[in-house]
């Protein structure tokens, strides 16, 4: 089917019919959500929301088994950080100083001191 959706003068300029385009328009969107309708989609939304969610935890389980990690890569505390710790813990150095020997932000920095207190707390 050969729809006309501009049209051009005698000049050459060509024009934009926004009627039949409109109609070409509506006449696509309503086959299209039809053809959703007859998939059993957009009639129940619980239907549709349960379906995609089904979906979705089946994909992850499946790229999990494949050994895919989700989420942000976990930082490792750095080579130097036994000596640089020690060194601070005995106030040979300050704070701003570890960080900047170790190479971590602050929050990070507090984060490893944290799991060392609680890593020590577990042994004793």
């Amino acid at each position: 089917m050969l729809i006309k959706i501009f049209t051009a003068d005698e000049n050459g300029k060509i024009t934009f019919t926004s009627d039949e385009l409109t109609k070409l328009l509506e006449d696509t969107y309503a086959l299209g959500y039809k053809k959703c309708l007859d998939e059993n989609r957009f009639e129940d939304p619980e239907k549709e929301k349960a379906l995609r969610l089904s979906r979705q935890r089946a994909g992850m389980a499946a790229a999990k088994a494949k050994g895919v990690t989700f989420g942000r890569p976990k930082v490792q505390k750095p080579d130097n950080w036994d000596e640089v710790i020690a060194d601070w813990k005995e106030k040979k150095i300050t704070s701003a100083q570890a960080m900047a020997l170790t190479g971590v932000k602050r929050t990070r920095f507090y984060q490893f001191l944290s799991e060392d207190s609680e890593n020590e707390k577990d042994e004793n």
